[in-house]
């Protein structure tokens, strides 16, 4: 997949934890450890860690001229940076290298039953599980995205998904996103979203998906339940093209997760 970002701005002015981003264009953040966990204070910008990578995100406007956010970070190393964010239509710099942690508040300390490695271990392994479920479907311009399973494994919920390319033309994924949709509020006014990130997002294959060729894609998170009225929403979006995919999950779909029960391979 190919990056919008010039890398030769990234020493130019990447010395402060203020950005700017723009709707057309990609902004590239490079922290000196690997992310543990980010949070971005409004859905107006996109907020993503591009695959095979684990200190790098990559930020856009979902919208021009949004009122300034901001986006927390925690490192490995238990640093916490807090970034605001800025639109801006041509902004000089699109890679940043360098941010100063937020000095009033102490190093963070971690609590966690599963490690970035065995997350990643358990969604392969949840990726090559036989199927349990065979909906939420949907399909569109020839692209065909299901639901296959849900495991539950130590406080966190995998969620598996295969798409399946019916064209001659390549699918690449640009992103991901993962939100809940309360259905309740829609029918009196706009329907209230509230964005989800994911732990961790594995890929069975390539992000380039051919025909004939599925992709069984997991995405690890936090525990979590909805309402009745409420709805997790799964899109994916294409690179280079307008094929958007989405699958809708019911409360009850995740109430159904199923114990994920092998165990860690013995290391010798």
């Amino acid at each position: 997949m190919v990056i919008l970002v010039l890398w030769a701005c990234a020493s130019a002015s990447g010395q402060t934890n203020n950005i700017k981003v723009c709707y057309q264009k990609t902004t590239m953040l490079v922290f000196p450890q690997n992310i543990k966990d980010a949070d971005f204070g409004s859905a107006d910008i996109i907020v993503r860690q591009p695959k095979r990578t684990a200190n790098v995100l990559k930020v856009k406007a979902a919208r021009k001229a949004f009122e300034p956010t901001n986006i927390s970070v925690i490192t490995t190393g238990g640093k916490l940076y807090s970034i605001n964010v800025y639109y801006d239509e041509d902004p000089p710099v699109q890679a940043y290298d360098t941010f100063t942690q937020s000095g009033t508040v102490p190093t963070v300390a971690f609590d966690e039953a599963m490690s970035p490695a065995e997350i990643e271990y358990y969604a392969q392994q949840v990726s090559i599980s036989p199927p349990r479920l065979r909906r939420p479907v949907f399909s569109d311009n020839r692209m065909k995205v299901q639901l296959r399973n849900i495991y539950i494994k130590d406080g966190l919920l995998f969620f598996a998904f295969s798409i399946s390319n019916h064209s001659q033309i390549p699918y690449d994924v640009y992103f991901t996103r993962f939100y809940v949709r309360d259905m309740a509020r829609a029918k009196r006014t706009t329907a209230l979203e509230k964005e989800i990130a994911p732990r961790h997002v594995y890929f069975s294959t390539d992000s380039t998906i051919i025909e004939g060729e599925p992709v069984t894609v997991v995405a690890a998170f936090d525990k979590f339940t909805i309402a009745e009225k409420k709805h997790f929403d799964i899109e994916v979006y294409e690179e280079g093209g307008d094929r958007l995919l989405k699958i809708r999950i019911k409360g009850r779909h995740i109430l159904a997760a199923t114990p994920f029960v092998k165990p860690l391979p013995v290391v010798r």
